[in-house]
């Protein structure tokens, strides 16, 4: 921990100093505020003087924008100043995406959305533009998190968010920014048309207000979509433009970012050589920053130009770098490219086996998801923040008219007082009746739209129920198929060579491959029919799955699952992967454990849900034991139903694994 005091103030003094060389020509004032940080006391002030050197050093300076932001932020903390507590947590959020630490970004920007939209909902005026701006900013930089996590849905939903409250504040640049991310949500799902379109709006903004950095990115990435749509000439042109927008800024993030498009479209070009060259100094400027969000990706795409160029030594160490940063970072999409040129080099260097492992995990990590649901969610996002949008504007518009109409109101009853009682009687009795109507046409309307989001949602339910069933046949049955046609080219060579004993182990693996690949179809069959979709067909196919296993090997079960655990209301995703952790843990007791009697438990309240799988057998030490696929497999199904995998184990004491999910 950073003790606080002069001791610390002088160190960050020297670190800032040392880094204002390099960062002087577009921060001229970072001297003048550092002079007066060096005087200013503990207060507010000094707060928002902290904040600011860290926003000036943001992005050639990670390390000296992420000390001054944690000095900001711990300052504000004792002064219970919320304000800076929230720019601080944005700043930082951003800091966290630089570094690649999405889960700590995320977490702490949603600290400042937490202060800034209470301070929003709690005002009894409509909030400042300035307030609505900061909001923006902190709904930016949680989309920026999510999307490079790979959570498009959410980060769109956070970009609609920045979008609402930047339009709503006037604030043009980070409009810009935000139809910038948007766009780039567009670009992921492969829209380029629609990618092109936000580019645009954020192009055109970013050229009003004359924001250099803004234009160099945008004018980079419209190059990277056209270039997606084939059109190679154009695409360069872009980058050009934006490689010259940023020339003399002295913003090496920017210019790290063009360098590795341009070198990803000379790679497509097969211009290996300014490739290579291109992403060299991309990784050097982005080193020199210490921003590391995309560093895998530079790794992975060198791996595979060194590959191509068959350098396999200058391969094999970037995409071994590549694999360790984006296991860091969690990035599904390089963990897929990566391992994809690791199959191709063990391929082209003749170790077949690994190339299939490294091909499996390729496709396990690979995006198997058909795009089609993503931008149909995308759209009805879209159309909500439109909605949203003219609603607010018919709301502004409403509060005028009422006003009109309550001056006039008063007259009316002037009017009908001097005409006498029977008149006002029959003025009530004509409101009364029109209003009655009004709740008649009102109640028929919310009627039919329920019924229409019924059927919607019904529909939706079945649109997903296909695109999971096609990607469990693709994701589980794919790279079975795949290592069934490698073995059996081996199969085919090692008879051609004579090498009967290496052809029968190469025949018994497809045998196996193929015996796994009709469990997993049957499985997924199981699982689309009507009749099992409760826990209690799940646990009960445990149940026999279990007695079949364990009856192999003399193991004696005990199974139990309780009223509440059978009927727990699960969706298909949910209970599919229940099913196929407890399968693998049940798996691995059996064959490795030399146990002589195993418990299946499932329990459940009103809050959570709980399976055990405990065995007496041998155990293991869980810091030495040797993790294969299939525990790797079993904590990312956990990931990806939000459950929590607890597995207990030591030498000799068997091993407990507990399953929890949250209702």
């Amino acid at each position: 921990m950073i003790k606080k005091g002069t001791h610390f103030f002088l160190l960050l003094f020297v670190s800032i100093l040392f880094f204002t060389k390099h960062t002087a020509a577009q921060q001229p004032n970072t001297d003048s505020l550092l002079a007066v940080l060096k005087k200013a006391p503990e207060d507010t002030a000094r707060v928002n003087l902290l904040l600011k050197l860290a926003s000036l050093y943001r992005y050639n300076s990670t390390d000296s924008a992420f000390i001054l932001s944690t000095q900001g932020l711990a300052l504000a903390e004792k002064l219970n100043f919320e304000p800076g507590i929230a720019e601080a947590c944005t700043i930082k959020g951003s800091l966290f995406a630089d570094g690649a630490k999405y889960d700590e970004g995320l977490s702490t920007v949603l600290r400042a959305i937490t202060i800034l939209e209470k301070k929003v909902s709690s005002s009894k005026l409509p909030p400042d533009s300035l307030l609505l701006a900061k909001l923006g900013g902190a709904y930016n930089v949680a989309g920026h998190n999510t999307i490079a996590r790979g959570s498009l849905n959410e980060g769109l939903k956070y970009s609609f968010l920045a979008l609402k409250a930047r339009t709503q504040a006037g604030h043009k640049r980070g409009i810009s920014e935000t139809e910038y991310n948007i766009g780039n949500i567009y670009f992921d799902l492969n829209n380029y048309d629609e990618a092109l379109k936000h580019y645009k709006v954020s192009l055109q903004l970013a050229e009003e207000i004359k924001r250099p950095r803004n234009i160099a990115f945008t004018l980079n990435v419209m190059g990277d979509a056209y270039a997606k749509k084939g059109a190679d000439s154009m695409a360069l042109e872009y980058q050009k433009k934006a490689l010259k927008t940023i020339e003399g800024l002295n913003d090496k993030l920017a210019e790290s970012e063009i360098l590795k498009t341009i070198a990803r479209l000379q790679v497509e070009k097969g211009d290996y050589a300014n490739a290579v060259k291109n992403l060299t100094t991309s990784l050097l400027l982005s080193n020199q920053i210490q921003n590391v969000e995309t560093q895998a990706y530079k790794h992975a795409l060198l791996g595979g130009i060194y590959v191509k160029l068959k350098n396999f030594t200058k391969a094999a160490i970037h995409l071994d770098t590549a694999l360790a940063l984006s296991k860091g970072s969690g990035d599904m999409s390089v963990l897929k490219e990566t391992y994809l040129n690791l199959f191709r080099l063990d391929s082209a260097k003749g170790n077949y086996k690994e190339a299939i492992k490294n091909y499996q995990l390729s496709v396990i990590y690979g995006d198997s998801v058909v795009n089609t649901e993503s931008n149909k969610k995308l759209l009805q996002q879209e159309m909500q923040y439109k909605f949203d949008y003219r609603e607010d504007s018919l709301t502004q518009a409403h509060l005028i008219t009422s006003t009109k109409l309550a001056v006039q109101k008063r007259q009316n009853i002037i009017y009908l007082l001097s005409a006498g009682l029977l008149g006002l009687l029959l003025f009530l009795g004509y409101l009364n009746y029109s209003k009655l109507k009004k709740i008649n046409v009102l109640s028929k309307q919310t009627y039919q739209k329920e019924k229409n989001e019924l059927t919607l949602k019904n529909e939706q339910d079945i649109l997903e129920d296909r695109l999971r069933i096609s990607r469990d046949l693709h994701d589980e049955i794919g790279a079975t198929l795949s290592g069934i046609n490698m073995y059996s080219h081996m199969t085919k060579n090692d008879i051609e060579k004579g090498d009967v004993l290496s052809a029968g182990n190469a025949v018994n693996i497809i045998q196996t491959s193929s015996e796994e690949m009709v469990n997993k179809l049957n499985d997924i069959i199981w699982f689309i029919k009507p009749q099992n979709e409760t826990m209690e067909a799940v646990e009960e196919k445990l149940k026999m799955y279990a007695a079949e296993m364990t009856a192999v090997k003399n193991i004696v079960l005990q199974f139990s699952a309780d009223e509440e655990a059978k009927n727990c209301n699960f969706s298909l995703e949910v209970r599919k992967n229940i099913y196929l952790i407890c399968k693998e843990a049940v798996n691995n007791a059996v064959k490795y454990s030399g146990a002589s009697q195993i418990q299946l438990k499932f329990e459940a309240d009103n809050k959570t849900f709980a399976a055990y799988i405990q065995d007496n057998g041998k155990g293991y030490n869980l810091e030495t034991v040797k993790k294969g696929n299939g525990l790797d497999n079993m904590y990312n199904r956990a990931a990806l139903i939000n459950a929590e995998l607890i597995i207990n184990a030591a030498p000799e004491k068997g091993c407990l694994i507990k399953l929890n999910i949250t209702r």
